[in-house]
């Protein structure tokens, strides 16, 4: 991105920021109270975006009860194994408007190689794919609204992805549901800025101030339609300092660096609701009953003592082998009984914590296994019932993340020449993305369990009539189940091919029957011969 003289902020953008500071306004307090509870290692949402106050202060001193903070982290990282698991396949490519078995062999071949060159750079841990995915999940999850960066770097020649946490973060959408515009807040050093911004001219507090004086600068991504001016990229990149209304650089992205997936969003609504939210009463009541039964069993352990007065010189002494005077004939201490029942709080507690997991559907992402054995259709439906359950989240988390951060991970490799090159011959076609991670698959095994359940229901019916199968087309069916499955196109036959295969068969089969045929009528010719030589007549 290039740099440019420094210039006075423009009064859109600077407004445009500011109602976007304003919007939030109202979710601060309650993203504060899911931070205090569930993400206490994040920043702060209060006293403005940065973590200037807080360093290595103590962040955890409102959660008294873990059921939360471990509740989230199983969703987090269920979310993560069964939508982007990186021993597995999780998406492939296809053509838009193009059945998979209509698709040239080559093209086929081609989109398989192209996905697996993704896959190589989502593995690559220079890009840091893997790390940002749980800590956006757990955001996504927490707050509701989860913030990723996905760029292409120069230096490492690969792309390069962050994840940043909310209170940094404002956010705007398009007509279309979609987020378009992001403003991200960052602290930076004068050192930093002149290290950053070379050749910038600063406003004179900036010059006059010390070398370790901190500001807050905003990167500021719009689309560029919002803006007049000559930048031919789609979208508008500027850095300012908004205190000082100071522009430092300007530049622009030719597609959205930001991916920013939401849990669910009411109408009207920017910003998403997640389970946090939803089971955040629960989560506070919880946390006053353990920090009250703490106190109760402190004060049964060593309660109040109840004594004459001036029956004991004071202080009393707790400490073993303590000499304590007391007045003769005064009575023993007595222990002041203050008659709470553990058994009732701690059975409402418990109430609570199941509450808390089924918010964050615990429940489904770690059913108890049955004793008995199962069948593989009991455990392919145990399965995709858990993964059905969350078959709305997973919808919206492939719309508004995972499709963004393919298509611009696949923008800048094709740009960066680093795909492999497409076979000649083969036209410009619109690319589709088919997700094959488990949750998605889900969606698609009662195909494949209604086809392996029918030949289940068939086989036993062939010992009667063994015509009963002759209406299946089993080339058709054995690649019908690659598709499933997710069979690699390497090990199978394209099209032309299988119908080479056929061919070929055929005239196997029919020379081997005209070589029989010949000779049986060879044998025939000589018995015949045979009989002559005998003169019988034949």
């Amino acid at each position: 991105m290039a740099t440019a003289t420094a210039k006075k902020l423009d009064n859109e953008m600077a407004e445009s920021y500011s109602r976007s500071k304003t919007r939030r306004t109202n979710w601060q307090t309650n993203w504060e109270a899911v931070r205090k509870h569930l993400r206490p290692n994040v920043p702060s949402f209060q006293g403005g975006n940065t973590r200037q106050g807080e360093r290595g202060s103590q962040l955890t001193e409102s959660i008294y009860d873990s059921t939360a903070p471990w509740a989230l982290e199983q969703l987090a990282s269920g979310l993560y194994s069964h939508m982007t698991d990186p021993t597995s396949r999780w998406f492939s490519l296809g053509v838009r408007g193009m059945a998979f078995e209509d698709m040239p062999y080559e093209l086929r071949l081609w989109l398989e190689q192209v996905a697996d060159r993704m896959y190589q750079e989502f593995s690559n841990p220079a890009t840091r794919f893997q790390q940002t995915l749980k800590e956006v999940f757990l955001d996504l999850c927490s707050f509701g609204t989860g913030i990723q960066y996905g760029n292409w770097d120069r230096n490492l020649k690969a792309m390069n992805f962050r994840s940043y946490a909310l209170s940094t973060v404002n956010i705007d959408e398009g007509y279309n549901g979609m987020v378009d515009t992001v403003y991200r807040d960052f602290d930076m050093t004068k050192r930093q800025l002149l290290q950053e911004f070379p050749g910038v001219s600063f406003t004179d507090q900036i010059d006059k101030a010390p070398d370790e004086k901190e500001y807050v600068v905003t990167h500021a991504v719009r689309p560029n339609s919002d803006f007049a001016g000559s930048l031919k990229k789609a979208f508008k990149s500027v850095h300012f300092i908004d205190e000082q209304k100071l522009v430092l650089a300007e530049g622009g992205y030719d597609v959205f660096p930001y991916q920013v997936p939401r849990w669910t969003t009411m109408s009207g609504e920017v910003y998403g609701r997640g389970p946090g939210l939803t089971a955040l009463p629960d989560i506070r009541l919880l946390n006053v009953m353990y920090k009250e039964i703490i106190q109760a069993a402190q004060l049964n352990n060593r309660p109040p003592l109840v004594l004459d007065d001036d029956g004991f010189m004071l202080p009393i002494s707790y400490q073993p082998g303590s000499l304590i005077f007391r007045t003769p004939g005064s009575a023993d201490p007595m222990p002041l009984n203050t008659g709470g029942d553990f058994g009732i709080t701690l059975d409402m507690m418990n109430q609570k914590r199941d509450q808390i997991a089924k918010a964050f559907h615990v429940d489904w992402l770690l059913r108890d296994k049955k004793k008995e054995r199962q069948s593989v259709h009991e455990v392919t439906d145990d399965r995709s019932e858990m993964l059905k359950q969350l078959s709305s989240v997973t919808g919206r988390l492939e719309s508004d993340h995972f499709s963004p951060t393919i298509k611009n991970t696949f923008f800048h490799l094709a740009r960066n020449k680093q795909l492999p090159p497409k076979p000649e011959g083969l036209p410009n076609l619109a690319l589709e993305i088919t997700y094959t991670s488990p949750a998605a698959k889900a969606q698609l095994a009662s195909k494949a369990d209604n086809i392996t359940r029918y030949l289940a229901d068939v086989a036993p019916l062939r010992a009667i009539d063994p015509t009963i199968t002759e209406g299946l087309n089993m080339p058709a069916l054995g690649q019908e189940f690659a598709i499933l499955r997710d069979v690699t196109n390497r090990v199978m036959l394209s099209p032309q091919a299988m119908a080479d295969a056929k061919k070929k068969r055929e005239e196997d089969e029919q020379a081997a029957v005209q070589s029989e045929q010949a000779g049986q009528l060879g044998s025939a010719l000589k018995d015949v011969a045979g009989a002559q030589s005998l003169g019988l007549g034949v």
